[in-house]
Formats: structure tokens, sequence, C-alpha cells
């Protein structure tokens, strides 16, 4: 009798340090991150017509291009840090993989919250987290009949947003630089909602969050 012998390769699945949670759920950051979310944010807008605007005047013609890019980076990290001081960083992902700065209420004088930066890193795309930490402030927005106000610096990124909402209200023109380029303003009004789905178990735990970084805050 002939023997036949089968194998079997058996491919073992290995815990991974990083929380599941942060794969798919919006959290707040603090100083402690504020280094891996700039450089997210720096990869996310690479290729964006206001950071190459800002990076080609006319007194940088003769930096490199690796000059550049660590001013790319200073330049979000900078920005980064100064919303996890004052103002809101959330991010998803394993590592920081879209990133979202935001001023709250009380910023400005219209109450409004604001959108300054929300990017996603381009190796990571496709996955809903740019629409996952838009969602989580909206439903914050409607919950508090609140305005959300944004700068876009593309036409594509026009059509992105009104999906959830957001009007063309007006287009800025920066017009110094070689190359000129416009930020259209748009802005979504609160709608309200049927149901409590943004509730005070939701507000409580973004209130925690907060709470948390900023005693981050006050021990650096």
């Amino acid at each position: 009798m002939e023997h036949v012998s089968k194998s079997v390769t058996l491919v073992e699945l290995k815990r991974s340090l990083v929380p599941p949670k942060w794969e798919d759920t919006v959290r707040v950051i603090g100083m402690s991150e504020c280094k891996e979310a700039g450089l997210s944010l720096a990869h996310a807008f690479a290729a964006d017509e206001l950071s190459q605007y800002l990076l080609d005047a006319d007194d940088m013609a003769s930096y490199s291009a690796e000059h550049k890019w660590k001013l790319h980076v200073d330049i979000m990290t900078y920005i980064t840090a100064s919303h996890c001081y004052d103002g809101l960083v959330t991010t998803i992902g394993p590592d920081h993989d879209g990133v979202a700065l935001w001023m709250p209420p009380g910023s400005v004088d219209n109450g409004w919250l604001t959108i300054l930066r929300s990017g996603t890193k381009p190796s990571a795309r496709g996955r809903g987290y740019a629409r996952k930490l838009l969602n989580d402030m909206i439903e914050r927005a409607d919950a508090e009949n609140r305005a959300v106000y944004l700068e876009s610096s593309s036409l594509s990124n026009n059509v992105y947003y009104s999906k959830f909402g957001f009007e063309y209200k007006r287009e800025i023109r920066l017009t110094r630089g070689n190359t000129p380029v416009s930020l259209f303003v748009m802005v979504r009004e609160p709608i309200p909602r049927k149901t409590g789905v943004y509730s005070a178990v939701v507000a409580s735990n973004i209130k925690m969050q907060v709470n948390t970084v900023m005693k981050e805050v006050s021990l650096v």
C-alpha cells in the first residue's frame, strides 16, 4: 500500500502590541504624539498646492528639496503642537495614519468648530479614515448646534466635503507667490438629529480624553 504524506503549512498569527481599537477608532492625542502626527500630516500634504506655495517663495529658491521637506515637516509639527496645546488634535489608524487639527468653539468669536488641517497619509488612503475623522466632530457640531468651517485647497476636496453637507461660500486668492493658489471657504450648518446619537456618554468620553491631554500638557 502506498503511503502519501501531505504537508500542511501553518501560519502563525502573532499578536501585535498596537492597540486594536486604534485601527478604526478616533482618539484625541497630546504633546507626546505631536511629532508623529505632524510627520503624518507632512506626508498627507506633500503634494498640496498651499504647502508648495509656502515653500516655493523667491527667498527659498536656493533651498534643496531635502531642506524644503524638513521645513514642511517642521511646519506641520509646530502647527500640530499648537493645537495639542490650545485646540484639539484627533487621529485614527495604528500609525497616526489620519490626523485632524481642530479649533474648538471659543477660539474665535463665531463659536464654530474649525478644521485647520485634516489629512491621511498616502499609504493609508481608501480605508475611510478621513470620513471617520470628519464624522466624529460633525456629530458633536450637530449636537451642539454649531457650524463647521474649513478652507479647502483643491476643487476635488470641495466635492468630497460637499458630501458631508459643506457648502461653498467664497474663494480666497493667494497671489504673492510665483504660482497663485486658491482657498475655498466652506461651511457646514448644523443638522438637528432626531435621536441622541451624540449622547452625553460620547460627550463625556471626549471630555475625559481632553482632560487627559491637558494633564499631559501641564507636565511638559
